[in-house]
């Protein structure tokens, strides 16, 4: 539930009367000031305005003739027409929300020149900010420089000038920050509370601490996270205000999440689901709905799951909830596989696929088959779950295709451009050769000492052409050297990318097929990693480990980001038993010693490892790279199907021809387990449990 800007009337008065102008102000003010009746029943309305825009803007339109003197008047016209643009902005469809927005910017123009442009930044950030466009952000630092112009024109810098505006565009840049960046992420909630403390506002107050707490929260930082929640209670008892105490008692359900104490989270839930339902506030009852089956789905309730999506999943799609929407049909075919019906789950899935292929949400699809994956192993589903794997190995080599791609059109696009300014000075340098040439000749006519001259300057300027032309020669080959070497590195880690290591592979491969021990290695649980501390930290991860993997290897090894959290090591001349030893080496180094992040904090992490010495023992049947890499593949699968942190290595294969080989493939985990594989296995460290 988004919280409402308010606003602060200012008199426009004539040039030249100060006294009027001030004297207006006061009026204003106290007539539509923080906490007046009119200013509570605006707040109201723009809350209930996100579930019911078309009757919220209604009833801001009756409170019109409320003021008594014409300078309230203005302020009154001002507050309801910002408030009625707001409502719009958030809830109408883009078409209709024009009309709304200049009738405000109309109002405040009339107020004072500069509150114009600051209403207009606000309301543009607030449209932005439900359209999901990146403009919201720089629309909301624009705003907040404007209020600050308009309150230094009025002669009113307190805190309390314009501060319901911009308090919610500081919440506007807390949620863009969110848990990407939590230290600006307090910054700007700060700076709403601070802002909301000048007001003695009881319900932006409760509203901000709750964010507080909840922030905190992500942060384990229980203290501070409690100390919030406490005072948004009691800011939200002093308002009396439904919708406020839900809020706070979603604070209070979020928070219990993040400390995995799920009973208390899910009475907090309940409670707030019957609060959104008395105050009919549809659209924060889906995300309560939406909680309440992530939750039921955590603690093993499927069909509760399914009962809450049954719920709120008519009520997302009447808001047009897009995000909201896909986490429900998200936990629902989790829910629907728990309770073993894995086609309707299968159907969701698919269903919810395509839902992101439209949206182009690549990167969602990539996460979901992950997410789908892990769900069928624990449902036994082995078949299943490798399919998954193998789908979103799939995808994942396209989207890092698409980005390559992408990155490489941008070098090209910006050596073109270079290209094309040095042809533009050629061309010009060359123009006035010529013109050089024309004068010489007519000073040949004149004087043959100034003509001797001239061909001296001539041949001065040749030489300078011909020195920058051997110069810009030496830098373009110099530039394309280092687009090289950006094309085989993996901009992260440093090592080796996918394309640079399937070449090396293939120039290796000799004509008796692909020779060589390769390890394919995956970091365990790493997608927790990402949502419970961070993409920053689970960058850091990644730093870290490619680091330790390459400091295990030998000078002539080759190691490789293969994808995400995947690194490939490709070691030529290593017997199996050389093999295994580098890959316990690797697993020691791997989880034995705890990732630092960020202020201080350490993570212990594991891997589980799968590799073959390659052409395999005992038929040495001709392998291409591809089919090296998949049965590394498969033995990195069954070391992570069998508890993971611990590596697989394939020491022989029953397969005399290559058709032995692929019909080994077909069904790997069942070859190993009738011994037509043999397999050795060693485990990891033990790590500290999650």
């Amino acid at each position: 539930m988004k919280a409402r800007a308010g606003w602060r009337a200012a008199a426009c008065g004539r040039a030249g009367a100060p006294v009027l102008l001030a004297w207006a102000l006061a009026l204003a003010q106290a007539t539509a000031g923080a906490g007046t009746p009119l200013q509570e029943t605006i707040d109201r309305l723009v809350r209930q305005g996100d579930d019911r825009p078309a009757e919220a803007i209604d009833e801001l339109g009756k409170l019109l003739p409320a003021a008594a003197s014409a300078s309230a008047a203005h302020a009154t016209e001002h507050a309801v027409a910002l408030a009625r643009a707001e409502v719009a902005a958030r809830g109408l469809p883009p078409d209709q929300v024009g009309r709304w927005r200049d009738a405000a910017v109309r109002a405040a123009a009339a107020q004072h020149p500069l509150l114009a442009p600051a209403d207009a930044n606000y309301l543009d950030a607030l449209q932005a900010e439900r359209l999901g466009l990146p403009q919201a952000i720089d629309k909301a630092k624009a705003a907040l420089v404007a209020y600050q112009n308009h309150c230094s024109a009025i002669a009113q810098a307190a805190p309390e000038c314009n501060y319901a505006s911009r308090w919610r565009m500081h919440l506007l840049l807390a949620n863009a920050a969110g848990q990407a960046s939590p230290e600006l992420t307090r910054q700007q909630l700060a700076a709403a509370l601070d802002l909301a403390q000048a007001g003695n506002d009881a319900w932006r107050l409760a509203w901000t601490e709750a964010r507080m707490a909840n922030i905190e929260g992500v942060a384990y930082r229980a203290n501070e996270a409690e100390q919030h929640l406490e005072r948004a209670r009691q800011h939200a008892l002093r308002h009396g205000d439904t919708l406020v105490m839900a809020r706070v008692v979603m604070a209070e359900a979020l928070l219990a999440m993040d400390r995995n104490n799920l009973p208390v989270a899910r009475t907090a839930l309940d409670k707030t689901l019957a609060l959104t339902r008395q105050a009919r506030a549809d659209r924060m009852s889906v995300s309560v709905l939406t909680n309440l089956s992530d939750l039921a789905v955590r603690m093993k309730r499927p069909a509760d799951a399914l009962l809450a999506v049954e719920q709120g999943l008519p009520l997302a799609r009447q808001l047009g909830a897009r995000r909201l929407e896909l986490a429900l049909l998200n936990n629902a075919l989790l829910a629907r596989l728990a309770l073993g019906q894995r086609t309707e789950a299968r159907r969701d899935f698919e269903q919810l696929q395509n839902l992101w292929a439209a949206e182009g949400a690549t990167a969602e699809q990539v996460s979901g088959l992950v997410e789908f994956a892990d769900a069928l192993a624990s449902n036994k589903d082995y078949a299943g779950a490798l399919e998954m794997v193998h789908r979103e190995r799939q995808l994942s080599k396209r989207l890092s295709a698409a980005r390559r791609e992408a990155a490489m059109d941008e070098l090209r696009e910006r050596y073109q451009q270079a290209d094309q300014q040095r042809r533009i000075q050629l061309l010009t340098q060359d123009n006035l050769l010529k013109d050089t040439e024309v004068n010489n000749q007519h000073l040949t006519r004149s004087l043959w000492v100034l003509a001797c001259v001239a061909i001296a300057i001539t041949l001065l300027l040749v030489l300078l052409v011909w020195r920058r032309l051997r110069e810009t020669s030496q830098l373009l080959q110099s530039s394309q050297a280092r687009l090289k070497v950006q094309s085989e590195r993996d901009s992260l880690t440093g090592l080796a990318n996918r394309h640079h290591f399937q070449a090396v592979m293939q120039r290796d491969a000799d004509s008796s097929g692909f020779s060589g021990a390769l390890m394919m290695i995956d970091i365990d649980h790493f997608k927790s990693i990402n949502d419970q501390h961070g993409h920053a930290a689970g960058d850091r991860v990644l730093v870290e480990l490619a680091r330790r993997v390459a400091g295990h290897v030998r000078a002539q090894d080759l190691v490789a980001r293969w994808g995400g959290e995947e690194f490939l090591v490709l070691a030529p001349h290593l017997d199996v038993s050389a093999a295994r030893a580098l890959a316990q080496r690797l697993l020691l180094a791997l989880s034995g010693e705890a990732v630092p992040l960020a202020q201080g904090e350490a993570l212990r992490v594991s891997a589980s490892i799968g590799y073959a010495v390659f052409p395999l023992a005992p038929h040495h049947v001709q392998l291409s790279p591809d089919q090296a890499i998949n049965l590394a593949d498969m033995a990195l699968y069954l070391a992570k199907s069998q508890g993971r942190n611990r590596a697989v290595g394939i020491e022989r294969a029953d397969a005399a021809d290559a058709e032995g080989l692929r019909a080994l493939e077909s069904d790997f985990e069942r070859a190993a387990i009738e011994g037509r594989v043999r397999l050795c296995v060693d485990l990891g460290v033990p790590t500290p449990a999650a």
